[in-house]
């Protein structure tokens, strides 16, 4: 009861502060998500963190700081790596359940053994989502490098378990990261997801950071991705399954493609949101931003009101944001942005001059 309250009042002072532009609180954050090991079991196509030359995770000194401010957090979302690999997994969501957040994780899925599934229940989580990306055995494989009918089945006791149990949680969501290889499977795996019983699809763009997934990005087929996400579109209407799509290229968005991360008025993410790495630093939220800190040395208030994040809380809504906000890939993604494709900028320039090359042979015919 208590700790409801205690996060009602942060909620309110938050929302308060963030009316006004206020940019030195004494509030918490609503929303932490903590990648808590850079360790994964997976090499997948699109991601950075298993390419890091170190692998780390979350320590137990940080994890104590963390663990004192939960009471004021409605959310903890837990993600990596792999999170079923971190050793305190078990350690953190028992806190987090112990302060009443709402405990969601991300998985690639491939752990979710008998333990690992009892884990998730006997911890209540709220949320589980799987980044799965694949309708196909040999697709998944390329993009992940796993068994596609292993995380089914593990997908599939999870969801057992849940409706054997007459519960409503977990939330089951799967993660489709949509790219050259695997867009032409989205409207199967939308029939896949229906089949399994799971409550929603969320589909992104693919961000390529390396040369090795360049020739996958969307921003390079524009045309064939908006195809196969119209019709993905008609085939969540048909089996009713709740569908995320992003924005697509060549229209405007609106009706079932209408991002849910669209660009907004109001932006509350720097008082509402934080991102904890597994060495302790600290970005200003999901749609990345400066470094604002780190556990490891510092306190959480120093973090909390670090110089970056008070002048990003006084500009963020105003006619001269900050560069990291004015360019948020996550509140104002744009798909004809190529930062929301391509992250490297000699990458940037090969994808520009292909795409006018493109440009110029379609107006030729």
């Amino acid at each position: 009861m208590y700790e409801q309250n205690m996060k009602a009042m942060n909620a309110l002072a938050n929302q308060v502060y963030a009316a006004n532009n206020i940019g030195e609180v004494m509030s918490f954050p609503e929303v932490i998500t903590v990648a808590v090991s850079s360790i994964c079991n997976y090499r997948c196509l699109m991601c950075a963190e298993w390419r890091r030359p170190v692998r780390q995770e979350l320590s137990p000194e940080v994890a104590d700081k963390l663990k004192a401010v939960l009471p004021f957090v409605n959310t903890l979302y837990v993600t990596g790596g792999e999170p079923f690999l971190y050793s305190k997994l078990d350690d953190l969501l028992q806190a987090g359940q112990q302060a009443g957040c709402h405990l969601q994780l991300v998985t690639n899925g491939s752990l979710l053994t008998d333990d690992n599934i009892q884990l998730v229940f006997q911890r209540q989580l709220q949320k589980l989502k799987i980044s799965l990306d694949a309708a196909k055995p040999a697709t998944y494989e390329y993009i992940r490098g796993g068994n596609l009918e292993k995380v089914l089945r593990n997908i599939s006791r999870v969801i057992e378990t849940r409706n054997a149990y007459g519960l409503h949680a977990p939330y089951i969501e799967l993660g489709f990261v949509a790219m050259k290889s695997n867009i032409a499977e989205l409207p199967k795996f939308i029939l896949m997801a229906k089949k399994l019983g799971v409550d929603v699809v969320y589909v992104s763009y693919m961000a390529v950071h390396q040369e090795e997934s360049f020739e996958e990005s969307l921003f390079l087929h524009q045309e064939l991705s908006d195809a196969w996400m119209r019709r993905a579109s008609e085939i969540a209407k048909q089996v009713g399954l709740a569908v995320n799509l992003p924005p697509l290229f060549l229209e405007p968005p609106s009706g079932p493609q209408k991002a849910f991360r669209s660009r907004q008025d109001h932006c509350f993410e720097p008082w509402r949101n934080m991102f904890l790495w597994p060495a302790g630093n600290v970005s200003m939220c999901c749609g990345g931003g400066d470094s604002t800190g780190n556990l490891t040395t510092g306190t959480f208030h120093d973090m909390w009101n670090h110089p970056k994040r008070v002048a990003a809380r006084k500009l963020v809504n105003t006619a001269h944001p900050p560069k990291a906000c004015k360019d948020c890939y996550t509140r104002k993604q744009d798909p004809n942005r190529i930062g929301t494709h391509i992250s490297n900028k000699e990458l940037q320039e090969r994808a520009k001059q292909l795409l006018a090359a493109q440009n110029a042979e379609h107006a030729a015919v």
